[in-house]
């Protein structure tokens, strides 16, 4: 077999997310709202607080399930086969034709997530959907809430959504190297709430946009608006949902593989205020053997 994997990257991305929602999070989400361009969601016990309060703690509180995250990583074809397992899992008990639980909500299957807290990065460089402007979700963190609720808040990958932006503006000339060091390579996104009621979320997140042209629409992009919206916003949502069921349920598809943290890496998460924590990854059983060292 042909080793195909780079060195995993949980760890490293996990303190850089971090480190934007400890340092920055909370200006630059209030900078956005006061400027109508980027408006985010908060737990709904948040909703009653003031703006800036409101940011402040949310930047806080999403810091401190990123410090306290188990880590996770799908490679790219554990990736492309968790998207077409998700797919699977939605036509089996959310047909696109039938809301069956009435518009907006979804049947969970009882699945959980693996970890109270946790941060999974999808190494496909498509990631597992799109945000609004067509930048690839590539990672997702989640922390419990109480009463069997999850919030989740997706990543994108900011390099990519720095040159949609640049498209999009003719090519105007923008400060990439200061962008990417203002929020790192992983971009805030996206955020849901898993409902506590009977297992079953509304989907209340800003909605990425659908495409039929990738995967067979399995993934969702800003290509197709209208329509779609919802209907991609739930596709995230069970891909996200197949991501948790393999990695607590057996499957003949994925294997899972764990691998402690060097020396190097523990020293950094410490230093960053993080839990040094082992990464389980995620594979298919045609791929070659895993690295031997997270970072």
């Amino acid at each position: 077999m042909t080793n195909t994997f780079t060195t995993l990257r949980a760890p490293g991305l996990r303190r850089l997310a971090h480190g934007f929602l400890r340092h920055h999070a909370s200006q630059a989400w209030l900078q956005g709202h006061h400027d109508k361009e980027w408006e985010i969601l908060t737990p709904p016990r948040l909703e009653l607080e003031p703006v800036p309060k409101r940011f402040r703690i949310h930047a806080r509180q999403e810091a401190r399930r990123l410090a306290d995250a188990e880590l996770f990583e799908f490679s790219t074809q554990a990736t492309d086969t968790i998207v077409r397992i998700g797919a699977r899992l939605r036509e089996r008990l959310h047909p696109q034709t039938v809301l069956v639980h009435g518009p907006g909500v979804v049947d969970t299957a009882s699945i959980l997530p693996p970890s109270p807290q946790g941060f999974v990065f999808w190494q496909d460089p498509n990631g597992v959907g799109y945000e609004p402007n067509g930048a690839p979700l590539i990672a997702c963190h989640w922390g419990h809430l109480g009463h069997d609720a999850y919030w989740l808040a997706w990543w994108c990958d900011t390099y990519t959504g720095i040159k949609l932006a640049r498209a999009e503006d003719g090519g105007a000339v923008k400060n990439q190297i200061g962008t990417l060091a203002y929020f790192g390579p992983l971009f805030y996104a996206m955020q849901n709430l898993l409902s506590p009621r009977a297992a079953t979320p509304k989907i209340t997140g800003r909605p990425a946009r659908d495409n039929r042209g990738l995967d067979g629409g399995l993934r969702g992009s800003a290509d197709d608006p209208g329509e779609g919206d919802d209907d991609s916003v739930i596709a995230l949502l069970y891909t996200t949902l197949a991501t948790w069921q393999a990695l607590t349920a057996p499957s003949p598809e994925i294997q899972l593989t764990h691998h402690a943290p060097c020396d190097a890496t523990v020293a950094a998460d410490r230093a960053a205020s993080l839990t040094p924590r082992p990464v389980t990854l995620a594979t298919t059983a045609d791929e070659g053997e895993p690295p031997a060292c997270t970072t």
